[in-house]
């Protein structure tokens, strides 16, 4: 059943013990708890219109992609890390520029424009995954240790089945997201033995480069995995 906001409907409220009958028109907690979510939400979306609006006056350049022009604040983007600052404020060509050619970075606009919203917000989970993954790429190739850090907890936080562990593993270990990878595996190791029986999962544990690929990032956990797949595999 979905609740309805009210007691009377609510699911929930009626495994509660000591129902009082006068109380079934009054809102039950799930309402309570969607209308501080929205609260919260329409908080943020607030904050950033209000940042956004201030910010106006502030933008002293643009990320160009394509045709697309993304204005940025130069000090609000030198802040995100080490490169971005000798970039807009060094010796480079870009530090004088008020278009920076951004088309062979990697990123598609609508992540460049995450960029923007990020910045004002230091949230990711506004974004759809496939975003929240151009943003990981973004982060990692100009050292945006906090983006990267943010973005991988939150990815973490998707991988539910094997499905998801499959398609962000790969994501994971190209990027060097250790909370997602550890998430993955995690997953893949709790449907052990029965994983062992996915080819995609025997490609991540026996190809050719897999020792190598996660050796190379210091996961010794990873070790520890393939060994015990290993063990039950002979065993089956």
């Amino acid at each position: 059943m979905d609740c309805s906001g009210f007691v009377l409907n609510c699911p929930v409220a009626a495994l509660v013990s000591r129902f009082e009958p006068n109380s079934v028109y009054d809102n039950c907690k799930c309402c309570e708890g969607c209308s501080k979510l929205i609260e919260a939400k329409m908080r943020v979306e607030n904050d950033c219109l209000s940042l956004e609006e201030k910010d106006e006056e502030n933008k002293d350049f643009a990320f160009c992609i394509g045709d697309e022009e993304i204005n940025f604040n130069r000090y609000k983007v030198a802040a995100l890390s080490s490169p971005f600052k000798g970039m807009l404020y060094g010796d480079f060509t870009e530090s004088r520029r008020d278009k920076i050619d951004f088309s062979q970075s990697g990123i598609s606009v609508e992540g460049m424009r995450a960029v923007k919203t990020y910045i004002r917000s230091r949230r990711v989970d506004l974004f759809c995954p496939g975003i929240v993954l151009e943003l990981l790429s973004f982060a990692n190739r100009f050292c945006c240790e906090e983006m990267k850090s943010f973005c991988d907890a939150h990815l973490a936080s998707l991988v539910v089945n094997i499905e998801d562990a499959l398609i962000l593993i790969e994501y994971g270990l190209e990027e060097r997201a250790n909370l997602l990878v550890a998430s993955c595996l995690q997953v893949l190791l709790r449907e052990l033995p029965s994983s062992l029986y996915n080819p995609k999962v025997l490609k991540i544990f026996y190809g050719p480069d897999a020792r190598e690929r996660l050796a190379m990032w210091g996961m010794l956990l990873s070790y520890c995995i393939i060994s015990l797949a290993r063990w039950l595999w002979n065993r089956t």
